[in-house]
């Protein structure tokens, strides 16, 4: 620096000794504003000298600023929860997610870095039927139409897409009549030798390998003529004979198990309501206890063989039975309450991972909700927000 025009006075000026021109920024770059997102951040509007390399809120450059203080930083997701809901057979359900209101995204946590779609949460409705193929009525046992039953509504229907539904007491078809016999006389007589019993008519005849009704009452006779007891096989139906070779229907108990005989005397199977109570016979006749399988769903069956529903305690581990008898697995909601059975059944307590989220079960298998689990948090959906 110089203290004359000519420069030859040599002079050291201070810095506010130097005349600035506020106007002569060169290179003057306008930055737009620009709005935050939930993910990125944003700016207000600002300029930038090239020239002196600096920062400014306004164009006249009277304003400096930082490009730090032009920051404006990322909003984050304003997210909403959205609790699960299981899928019933007519009605879809969804899993449990998180709703950004500002971004109209959705995410499958609650920290939101999980993105999904909506369509990802549904959990589809729809009924699980099994397929009854027809049967044909005999004259001492019932048939039934082909029928489908739902294995986890319990209900039953016409059709093989459940549109039509029907009872179980529908699809009965009754036996066409009691077993042939013939016609005894009017009067007739007992008689008892060294073999058994049979009966003598008026006339001398006696009725052979075949039914006769005496005074109401239903008796076989074999080939010989001699009164049946027990167990008789006619064709391919069985019935049961008591003491006196009186026929019996309803529940007998043979040795120490019990079988059912409807009304005609035959030897039911599979399925039996007796009164408001399902029962289940297996092929042999006899009454089924404790757990049983039948085309992919477990049933129990009590002591007494009567069909279980609601809750049951099995060897210290308890289990759900549907209306229908099924067996529950996965989640279920009993009056406002959630519960989660494993595949085999068995109710869970403690911790729970489903799906990549984890849920609390309360020594009463109730989910725990909107709750602090020790140091953890569970929201409204039950799910553990980390």
């Amino acid at each position: 620096y110089f203290a004359d025009e000519a420069g030859t006075e040599e002079h050291e000026l201070s810095y506010f000794e130097i005349a600035v021109d506020a106007e002569n920024h060169t290179n003057l770059q306008a930055v737009e504003a620009k709005a935050a997102t939930c993910t990125e951040a944003g700016n207000s509007a600002y300029w930038y000298c090239d020239g002196c390399e600096k920062y400014y809120e306004d164009a006249a450059c009277t304003k400096e600023t930082t490009l730090e203080k032009t920051i404006i930083k990322a909003a984050g997701h304003k997210a909403t929860a959205v609790e699960a809901k299981a899928a019933t057979c007519t009605e879809a359900g969804n899993s449990a997610y998180w709703h950004c209101a500002a971004c109209n995204k959705y995410f499958s946590d609650a920290a939101c870095t999980k993105e999904i779609t909506l369509a990802s949460t549904v959990i589809a409705a729809g009924h699980k039927a099994t397929a009854v193929e027809a049967k044909a009525a005999t004259t001492t046992t019932d048939g039934n139409i082909a029928y489908w039953s739902c294995t986890v509504c319990g209900k039953y229907f016409s059709d093989a897409a459940c549109t039509t539904e029907i009872t179980l007491a529908d699809t009965v078809i009754p036996a066409t009549g009691t077993p042939a016999a013939t016609t005894p006389e009017e009067n007739g007589t007992w008689i008892q030798d060294s073999t058994g019993w049979w009966y003598r008519h008026d006339d001398g005849s006696y009725q052979t390998s075949g039914w006769e009704s005496v005074n109401d009452t239903w008796y076989y006779f074999d080939e010989t003529g001699y009164m049946e007891t027990g167990w008789v096989l006619d064709g391919s139906t069985w019935y049961y004979m008591d003491e006196s070779g009186a026929m019996e229907t309803g529940w007998v108990l043979d040795g120490p198990t019990w079988y059912y005989m409807d009304e005609s005397g035959a030897m039911e199977t599979g399925w039996v309501l007796d009164g408001s109570t399902w029962y289940y016979m297996d092929e042999s006749g006899a009454m089924e206890t404790g757990w049983i399988l039948l085309n992919g769903t477990w049933y129990y069956l009590q002591a007494n063989g009567a069909m279980a529903t609601g809750w049951l305690n099995d060897g210290g581990t308890w289990y759900y039975l549907q209306e229908s008898g099924a067996m529950a697995t996965g989640w279920i909601q009993l009056g406002g309450t959630w519960y989660y059975l494993q595949a085999n059944g068995a109710m869970v307590t403690g911790w729970l991972n489903d799906g990549g989220t984890w849920y609390y079960l309360q020594e009463s298998g109730a989910m725990a909700s909107n709750t602090y689990v020790g140091p953890y948090y569970v929201n409204a959906s039950g799910a553990w927000v980390q």
